[in-house]
């Protein structure tokens, strides 16, 4: 923190220098507040002090709601933090946990996560909705806090933009009823970034996340992960399903299909490849292999895996969730499972996404196509075996290759294409 202050004309003061954009929020008394913002600009650390702020010189009962509860842990945890900083905090605080704080002037702060009960059952004057285009039950959150205000008190929501179909778009839109100040702090208003910055951390994001991240952007933060043209451009470059060739680097991937659900196999050839008078041609990463079975049995799964094995990638990775788990215990060969949870998936998609708009992944595979055209972040309904098994590869293309795994002269095996 930097040494200026945010002071009361009588009591204390808050170490703190606010950049422009968080002083015009320290002078909006508005009873309904709407913040959209980009990340790491310090607007959730403003919340913070103003809520300590108010808590020290009134008699407050203050809700924080976040997307989580580690996010409600964190919010309080900033308040805490400032809190210590002060040399003679105008209230004595009289008992603090992880997600509540209360001040011998009757004042709390209390910070949970957006559950569905959120917000019932503690009268606040104050309350700030965080990350709120994220929130699960969104909805039924506001009505629960909307009586604040009825009681003379102050709403802010803030959030970085998650596409169209949330509260926080229909609020920020003037689609639901009600009066709002609107704050929106795009990342170049923040004095810590700058160009270089820019140029450094651009290509770690999907095109989604970014703007979802940084640039305000309701449109391109929505649910499609892959933009029409980018899949187009997946088929430039394309060599084609082919044998494995020598000095050939693959990675395969299979996922193992549910009930009636597709098993897909996938093979990424990583590069490098040189012509015949040995100059470079390219380093990114060809489907050479793909394949995908409705309805058979897991024998039959498992003599697939094995034949590819055989072939290209001795060690596949195998999704072992559900149905892969016996899968790969009766595998003839060593596999590598890939347990996939809600944290595996995002990164093994964001993996083939950024793999996607850089041009990386080379295809032009109908059904994996079709699949990544339709493909959003909520993919319950959809089709999806041929866009995982991708995403697994190139999430398993990012590691190192050993080399053993490079194709020597004597495993040279000759094949068609699978398809």
């Amino acid at each position: 923190m930097r040494s200026c202050t945010i002071a009361h004309p009588q009591q204390g003061e808050i170490a703190f220098e606010p950049y422009p954009y968080q002083d015009e929020f320290f002078a909006d008394d508005s009873s309904s507040r709407l913040i959209l913002k980009a990340r790491q600009t310090g607007i959730s650390l403003s919340c913070a002090i103003e809520a300590l702020y108010y808590a020290l010189h009134g008699r407050e009962r203050i809700l924080f709601i976040s997307k989580t509860l580690e996010d409600a842990k964190e919010l309080l945890g900033y308040v805490q933090d400032v809190y210590q900083l002060l040399d003679d905090p105008a209230q004595e605080l009289v008992r603090e946990n992880l997600t509540e704080m209360e001040f011998a002037n009757g004042s709390r702060i209390r910070s949970l996560p957006a559950t569905k009960g959120a917000g019932r059952g503690f009268t606040a004057t104050r309350v700030y909705l965080d990350e709120y285009a994220f929130a699960e039950y969104a909805a039924q959150i506001y009505r629960a806090v909307r009586p604040t205000l009825s009681r003379g008190g102050q709403l802010t929501i803030l959030s970085t933009p998650d596409g169209q179909d949330n509260e926080f778009f229909k609020l920020w839109q003037g689609l639901i009823e009600g009066h709002w100040s609107k704050h929106k702090i795009h990342w170049s208003e923040c004095p810590e970034y700058d160009e270089g910055w820019f140029n450094r951390e651009r290509p770690n994001y999907t095109a989604r996340d970014w703007a979802s991240e940084y640039e305000c952007d309701f449109v391109a933060s929505g649910e499609a992960v892959f933009l029409p043209e980018d899949v187009q451009k997946c088929a430039d470059g394309w060599v084609g399903l082919q044998a494995p060739r020598l000095g050939g680097r693959y990675v395969t991937a299979w996922d193992i299909g549910r009930r009636r659900d597709a098993t897909v196999g996938i093979t990424l050839d990583i590069g490098p490849r040189f012509d015949a008078d040995g100059a470079f041609l390219s380093d990114d990463w060809q489907v050479v292999a793909f394949e995908r079975f409705l309805g058979l049995p897991y024998p039959g799964i498992q003599a697939a895996i094995e034949r590819r094995a055989a072939l290209y990638d001795p060690q596949p990775w195998v999704e072992y969730n559900g149905v892969g788990d016996p899968v790969i215990e009766n595998l003839a060969i060593e596999a590598t499972p890939f347990t996939t949870t809600q944290r595996s998936k995002h990164n093994a998609i964001t993996a083939m996404a950024l793999a996607v708009e850089h041009q990386v992944l080379k295809h032009a595979v109908p059904q994996l196509r079709d699949e990544m055209l339709t493909y959003q972040w909520e993919d319950k309904k959809l089709i999806q075996d041929a866009v995982m098994a991708c995403a697994i590869a190139c999430w398993a293309a990012e590691r190192t290759v050993p080399e053993e795994q490079m194709m020597v002269e004597d495993d040279y095996v000759e094949i068609g294409p699978q398809i």
